[in-house]
This record gives structure tokens, sequence and C-alpha cells, in this order.
């Protein structure tokens, strides 16, 4: 079993995640934050598998990743947000994140970079990589 935990601002994009996700039989949602503070509370209790971030947004940024990488060593960080700039995608990647997808990604995307993610491997949708 999977376990993923979504930090994302937005309530509808959190629920649509769950909605996609929740279909899986072996993907298991632990918990969701809407901000960096709330993620700070409720990750380090669950200890996902996968961490699904935006860190696009103001709710959650690179020091978000970079906590978490430091508290949860074992956790993968899955990034999901809209088109971004070559050098903010190039930081994220520094600061730890393994795979990303885009809120515009397809549903067969976004669940297979869940499961890549999960094994450690690295995950970029079609879309990002013809924009890098």
């Amino acid at each position: 079993m999977i376990e993923v935990f979504i930090a994302n601002e937005s309530f509808l994009v959190r629920e649509g995640l769950k909605v996609l996700l929740n279909g899986e039989k072996d993907i298991k949602i632990v918990g969701e934050a809407s901000n960096s503070e709330e993620l700070k509370e409720k990750v380090i209790a669950c200890q996902p598998d996968v961490l699904i971030i935006d860190h696009s947004g103001e709710k959650f940024n690179l020091k978000s990743i970079g906590f978490t990488g430091s508290m949860l060593p074992k956790t993968q960080l899955l990034g999901i947000t809209h088109l971004q700039p070559k050098h903010k995608m190039i930081r994220a990647i520094e600061a730890g994140v393994k795979s990303h997808v885009l809120t515009i990604c397809s549903a067969n995307e976004i669940k297979e970079s869940v499961y890549a993610t999960a094994k450690g491997e690295k995950f970029f949708c079609g879309t990002i990589v013809e924009s890098m």
C-alpha cells in the first residue's frame, strides 16, 4: 500500500487528487495540508511514502520541501504545479522534488507519477519534458 499525503493550498486540487487516487486499490491518502504550518504539524505523524506538494504557491515553497526532506528522509516528493519557468523547476529538483507533474496533466500521468515516485523513480509529465 502506498501512503500519500497531499499538500496544496487549493481545496479543489486536494479534493480532486483524493478522488483520483482513492480509486486506486493500492494507494491510501493518509493526510492533507493547506499550508506549511499544517504540513509540519501533520506529516511527521503520517510518515507517508509520497508527499504530493505544490511548491509554487504562497502557502508552500522550497523551504517546505527542505523541512520535509530533513524530517522525513524516506518520503519521496512529487511536485504538482502549473507550468513553471525552467529555473524554478531546477531549484525544486535540487531541493528534493523527485518527480513533477502539472495540474493540467492527464489522470493516467498523475497516477503513474505516484507509483513511480513511491518506487524512488523520477517521473516528469510529457509537458514538462517538452518544456525542459
